[in-house]
Parts: C-alpha cells; sequence; structure tokens
C-alpha cells in the first residue's frame, strides 16, 4: 500500500493513505444513487428533461389535480369521468375541503375509498425513464460535440431551453 512517508510500498512504521474508491463512486452517480429523491426536486428535473427533449405529457398519464405526471396513480371510483389523480395530491385535497371531491364536488367521499392505478404507474414510471434517458442521450451528444468542436456555438442548448 502506498505511505504517506515514502508515496511507495510500505517501508518502516509509515501510515498508509487512503484512497478514495473511485470506480464505486462513478458508478454509484451514474445509477443515479447518492442523493435524496424528493418530489420537489424530481419534478424540476423532469420538467428540464421534458423542455431539453421537446417531449409533452401525454393526457392519459397527467393529474386531474396538478396537471403533471401522476404520481402513485389512483383512480376515483365515484367520478363518472374515471379520471386519475397523484395519491399526494387528492388525499390532500380532501382533507382540505371536509371530503369533498375537488373535481367532482362530490361531498363525504373518503380517502379510503381511492383505489391504487397499478397500470397507471407503471406507465408513468416507464415514461419518466424514457425522458430521463432521451435526455442522458442529448446531454451526451452536446458534450461530445463540445469536445470535438470546442470553439463552436454553445448557445445553441442553452437557447433551446430558453424557449428562443
Amino acid at each position: 500500500p502506498q505511505t504517506a512517508e515514502n508515496g511507495a510500498e510500505g517501508e518502516g512504521n509509515a501510515v498508509p493513505l487512503l484512497q478514495p474508491n473511485t470506480i464505486g463512486f462513478e458508478e454509484l452517480v451514474n445509477r443515479g444513487g447518492g442523493q435524496s429523491e424528493n418530489a420537489a426536486g424530481s419534478q424540476r428535473n423532469l420538467d428540464y428533461a421534458l423542455k431539453l427533449t421537446a417531449t409533452s405529457v401525454p393526457e392519459y398519464l397527467q393529474c386531474a389535480i396538478c396537471n403533471n405526471v401522476v404520481r402513485d396513480a389512483m383512480i376515483l371510483p365515484w367520478d363518472p369521468e374515471g379520471r386519475t389523480t397523484c395519491e399526494s395530491c387528492i388525499r390532500d385535497s380532501l382533507t382540505q375541503n371536509g371530503f369533498r371531491c375537488p373535481l367532482t364536488g362530490q361531498e363525504g367521499v373518503s380517502p379510503d375509498d381511492l383505489l391504487p392505478n397499478h397500470a397507471l404507474r407503471k406507465a408513468a414510471e416507464q415514461f419518466i425513464k424514457g425522458v430521463m434517458e432521451k435526455m442522458e442521450e442529448i446531454e451526451k451528444q452536446q458534450v461530445d460535440d463540445y469536445d470535438e468542436n470546442p470553439s463552436a456555438d454553445t448557445k445553441n442548448g442553452a437557447a433551446a431551453l430558453d424557449g428562443e
């Protein structure tokens, strides 16, 4: 092992140097690990990815309350239109409005009546995964393009995000 005293294989009573596990760290970062995953941060990342990839969220994947990609999709069994919402959106709305549905106006509905929409949850996860992969490809291409020609105008990618 490398030591603080001589920088080479151990001689004498030298203290070994600790080496960072750079390969393990890079793998962790590439998997998206080591980051706390909060809803607001992930929504901002998704908003960025949607803009960068020029992708719109299909209507069937949108929460009927917040209009974002549905998170933990729930079916409202009392809704004749069959709309789906994020679990947190509908539960918060019901408790804040005295158990009156914000979509139908129906009184006395219980959060216990909500049903998880497993199929839509999987579809939303796949949609988000696809958008994020597409974003990573675009960002990698931007880096590759810059590496090939660092003097080129690099404002094009930023302009696309700003809507210019």
